[in-house]
């Protein structure tokens, strides 16, 4: 790898981008649409100014990623819980697996979290567990909250 003098890379590969990751393709199929139907349906000819384009560019953006945070809920997260689930039911069960466990594997991989964001709200539960109990470590006690 290059060097990274202004640490583009580990600022772009924070965890606090994901989110933004996952919506990106969906507000680009969507800005297109959005905006020819916005300017076809104005019954105003378009007047070029700076705070006019500066205006319409943040409209635009705002409203795409709401259209794309809805199209990710309502049709691209139900659809790979459908995949999910199909390929769950097809795996060969493991041994000793009863038919209620597999049902509960297949409940917990349709959650409506998506696995990152699961792993993000651990990871963030995790860290707020760890502020608390930094410095009792040195008492013998790892899991005794500070202020007690």
């Amino acid at each position: 790898t290059g060097v990274d003098p202004f640490r583009v890379g580990w600022i772009l590969s924070h965890s606090a981008f994901t989110p933004l990751a996952r919506l990106t393709f969906n507000a680009y199929l969507v800005h297109l649409p959005l905006m020819i139907l916005h300017h076809a349906s104005s019954p105003y000819l378009p007047v070029f100014s700076t705070m006019g384009i500066m205006s319409e560019t943040v409209f635009f953006v705002v409203v795409a990623y709401i259209c794309s945070f809805l199209l990710y809920m309502f049709v691209e997260k139900p659809i790979m819980n459908i995949v999910t689930a199909g390929f769950m039911l097809l795996r060969k069960p493991k041994r000793g697996n009863s038919v209620m466990e597999r049902y509960q594997s297949l409940q917990r991989s349709m959650s409506v979290v998506s696995d990152v964001d699961s792993e993000a709200i651990h990871l963030s539960s995790q860290t707020h567990e760890d502020d608390n109990n930094l410095g009792s470590i040195q008492n013998g006690d790892q899991y005794r909250p500070l202020n007690s």
